[in-house]
C-alpha cells in the first residue's frame, strides 16, 4: 500500500512539472517597435522592430486601422515599407502582433499621422526658351487638404508669395533682369510641408533699341525735307 502510494506520489509531481514545463513552453511571443514615430508621415516609411518567443517566432503581422493583416519581412528582426499614398491625410492606428505557429501576442498599437507633401507644376513651358521683353510663367498646385501659398524665385533670390492659387500665374520684373540664361523655382507650401521644387531654366532677350545713328538719320531726313521743298520754291 506504501508503495503504491509512493508511486501515485511520484506520477503525481510529474504531471504537475510536465504541466509547468508545458506551461512554460506554451508561452505567447513578444513584439516591439523599434522605429520611433515623429511628426506626420509621407511617402514611404519603414517600420523595424523585435520579436521573441521561448521557441520560434513563426511571423509578424501589422495592420492599419481596421484594413487586413500583412506579413513583415523578417521574424526575430522584423521590418516593413508602408506606402502612406494609400492612405488619407489624417489619424491612423497601427497594430503589431506576432505568432509562433500556435498563438499570437498582445496587439500592440501605435497613434500616426499621415500628411501628404503637396504638388506643383509648370506648365506650358519648354525647357530653355527664350523670352524677349516679358518673361510669364504658369502652374498648377495641389494638395489633398489645402494649398496654403505657393512660392517662387528667380536665380536662388528671395521667394516671392503668390498665394493660395490651385492654377497660378507670375509675371517676372524685367527691368532689372541682365540678358542670358536663368533659373526659376516654383514650390507650395501646406501649412506643415513643402513640396518638392520644380525647377526650369530660360533665356531671356531686350529688343533692340534704336541707335544713335539710325536716329541722326531719320533726323537728316526730317530735316532734309523741308529744306528740299524751299529750293524747288525758290527756283519757281
Amino acid at each position: 500500500m506504501r508503495r503504491y502510494a509512493i508511486v501515485v506520489g511520484v506520477l503525481l509531481i510529474m504531471i504537475s512539472l510536465g504541466t509547468v514545463v508545458s506551461a512554460e513552453e506554451d508561452q505567447p511571443p513578444e513584439v516591439t517597435l523599434t522605429t520611433p514615430i515623429t511628426g506626420s508621415l509621407d511617402g514611404l516609411w519603414t517600420f523595424i522592430g523585435n520579436a521573441l518567443d521561448d521557441n520560434d517566432v513563426d511571423k509578424v503581422e501589422y495592420q492599419v486601422d481596421d484594413g487586413g493583416w500583412f506579413t513583415a519581412t523578417g521574424t526575430d528582426e522584423w521590418s516593413f515599407e508602408l506606402d502612406t499614398s494609400m492612405f488619407t491625410s489624417d489619424d491612423h492606428v497601427l497594430k503589431l502582433r506576432a505568432s509562433d505557429g500556435e498563438r499570437f501576442s498582445l496587439e500592440i498599437e501605435f497613434d500616426f499621422t499621415i500628411n501628404q507633401i503637396p504638388f506643383v507644376a509648370i506648365t506650358g513651358h519648354v525647357e530653355g526658351k527664350l523670352f524677349k521683353d516679358k518673361v510669364n510663367f504658369e502652374g498648377t498646385a495641389s494638395d489633398d487638404i489645402a494649398v496654403v501659398a505657393v512660392e517662387i524665385r528667380i536665380d536662388s533670390g528671395d521667394w516671392l508669395d503668390l498665394g493660395a492659387l490651385a492654377a497660378w500665374t507670375y509675371k517676372a520684373p524685367v527691368n532689372d533682369m541682365e540678358e542670358g540664361n536663368h533659373s526659376l523655382e516654383v514650390r507650395v507650401w501646406d501649412g506643415e510641408k513643402y513640396s518638392e521644387i520644380e525647377e526650369t531654366y530660360f533665356s531671356f532677350e531686350k529688343s533692340e533699341e534704336p541707335g544713335f545713328g539710325l536716329l541722326a538719320a531719320l533726323m537728316a531726313v526730317l530735316v532734309a525735307i523741308p529744306m528740299a521743298r524751299w529750293r524747288m520754291r525758290g527756283r519757281e
